[in-house]
């Protein structure tokens, strides 16, 4: 939840307002790529920008 609160129930992308049931967690760093899954490597997404992110890594 604090990441939520942190975020403010905003996609960390696309910037968009989410409703509790459009809340995604996103590894800014993949998980695939070797990022964890602490507090600072996560941010909230919408689904639409979380799936086109898919497991990029934006620099």
């Amino acid at each position: 939840m604090r990441v939520v609160r942190r975020d403010n129930y905003t996609c960390q992308i696309c910037g968009r307002h989410l409703l509790d049931d459009e809340v995604e967690f996103d590894h800014i760093i993949p998980f695939s790529k070797g990022g964890s899954s602490e507090e600072h490597n996560i941010r909230l997404t919408c689904f639409k920008c979380n799936r086109k992110k898919s497991d990029q890594v934006k620099l």
